[in-house]
């Protein structure tokens, strides 16, 4: 028999149907959920910061951790999906306390920064480091509005 007729093929259909609202559901919790997260990450990500901020972020680090910077050098922008990655060379002589101090301020930022490369060396005073880094800030690229169009796309059923 084809499905729908008689008996089974309703019981059928209405489980297949029952399993597609379900799915509708968990669908919708899931992009109710991302749309909340992209709000928060947004908060911390803003769309407007340019390399001069990140270079005071990191000014900021250094008069906070006592650290003098000897050369900051803006590095070329790059897109990585929904972001946009800021990334400054910074070299500069610390103590090791100093330069734990400088990690978690920058890691306890209420902006996204990374550190993803860094080289520490001994300078010629056994108590002195030279560190030389990159760190990274980051930028929201515009895509909530195409978000916010998907979003109703998976509403329609």
């Amino acid at each position: 028999k084809a499905l729908g007729s008689g008996a089974y093929g309703w019981v059928a259909l209405a489980k297949d149907t029952k399993e597609t609202e379900s799915r509708a559901e968990v669908v919708k919790k899931n992009v109710s959920e991302l749309s909340k997260n992209l709000d928060t990450v947004q908060k911390r990500l803003p769309g407007n910061i340019t390399t001069s901020d990140v270079i005071s972020f990191i000014e900021s680090f250094s008069r906070e951790t006592q650290i003098q910077i000897s050369s900051k050098t803006p590095l070329i922008p790059v897109r990585e999906d929904i972001t946009e990655k800021l990334p400054v060379s910074i070299s500069f002589m610390t103590t090791y306390a100093k330069l734990g101090k400088f990690f978690v301020a920058a890691a306890n930022y209420d902006r996204i920064t990374t550190i993803p490369k860094y080289s520490i060396r001994r300078s010629s005073d056994p108590q002195t480091l030279q560190v030389d880094m990159e760190i990274n800030g980051y930028r929201a690229v515009e895509i909530k509005e195409d978000i916010k169009k998907e979003k109703k796309w998976f509403f329609v059923f």
